[in-house]
């Protein structure tokens, strides 16, 4: 990810597509959360705003998607920067947490609904990402009130490279349009969390278990089990082993278990520690 930033007195506007909100709020110190229309904008002023050829692609098929933005504001010139940066992670939090494709492609130097003839947008990548026809994730009120609790929790677990790991693995496995490579990436993120290097499918299945249902001794049992199951699915998939059943279903089962393990994560405030999981 890299980006150069434009703004205005300090304050500049990461334009995001695939997720909206119904209010505004705050992610986190200098970073708020804001719904965002550019239904006002044509292509030819929305183009006119470019200043380097290579923006227009990125311009042409993500202005018309953008539901929502980030407004970034900082001291100086320097640290808005800064936190510009670090609000892409912010996206891909996002992403994992409510298991959608945002997009972060777009960086203007003014919010969304003022974009004119006068403006400046620039793309952040080249590569696309969050380019989908498939409807944005709309927050309800719970969800507001979620991640004005636990949004700061999420974002202090980034330190963690393992925590960092599996974020990106689940807001990213759409990306491959191979179901076993998404197999792949998924279990990369949950594998990441856990550290474990030797005996990994069975410490994985129990930790996992014990992680998700710390006072529920059936539903750590069954957790476990399935778990196990899923581990041996997963094998298959990554070593190219001839699989029976529905592979689709196999990348929906280990998404929905990387989910559940980040959301563990931010609500209990840790990775899991083997040293406190192990019988």
């Amino acid at each position: 990810m890299s980006m150069s930033i434009v703004s205005s007195n300090n304050v500049t506007y990461l334009l995001l597509n695939g997720i909206e909100t119904p209010i505004s709020f705050e992610l986190g110190e200098g970073i708020t959360f804001a719904p965002a229309d550019t239904s006002h904008l044509d292509l030819t002023t929305a183009l006119s705003t470019v200043t380097t050829p290579d923006d227009i692609p990125v311009v042409t098929a993500f202005i018309p998607l953008i539901r929502s933005q980030f407004i970034i504001t900082g001291d100086t010139a320097k640290e808005t920067a800064g936190l510009a940066w670090n609000a892409q992670w912010d996206a891909l939090l996002l992403s994992a947490i409510f298991l959608t494709e945002v997009g972060f492609n777009l960086q203007s130097n003014v919010s969304a609904e003022r974009i004119n003839e006068d403006s400046t947008l620039r793309a952040t990548n080249y590569q696309m990402y969050g380019f989908t026809n498939q409807p944005p994730y709309s927050l309800s009120d719970e969800d507001v009130e979620w991640l004005k609790k636990s949004f700061l929790k999420a974002r202090n677990l980034l330190s963690s490279e393992q925590f960092m790991t599996a974020v990106h693995s689940l807001a990213t496995f759409r990306w491959h349009s191979h179901p076993r490579i998404r197999i792949a990436v998924l279990w990369a993120g949950i594998e990441s969390l856990f550290n474990i290097s030797a005996e990994l499918r069975f410490r994985l299945s129990q930790y996992a278990a014990r992680f998700l249902y710390p006072e529920s001794s059936d539903k750590m049992k069954d957790c476990y089990r399935e778990t196990l199951k899923l581990y041996d699915l997963r094998s298959k998939a990554v070593h190219g082993s001839k699989m029976k059943g529905d592979v689709q279903k196999i990348v929906e089962d280990s998404f929905t278990l990387l989910r559940m393990l980040i959301r563990s994560c931010i609500d209990q405030e840790r990775i899991p520690d083997p040293k406190l999981l192990a019988p």
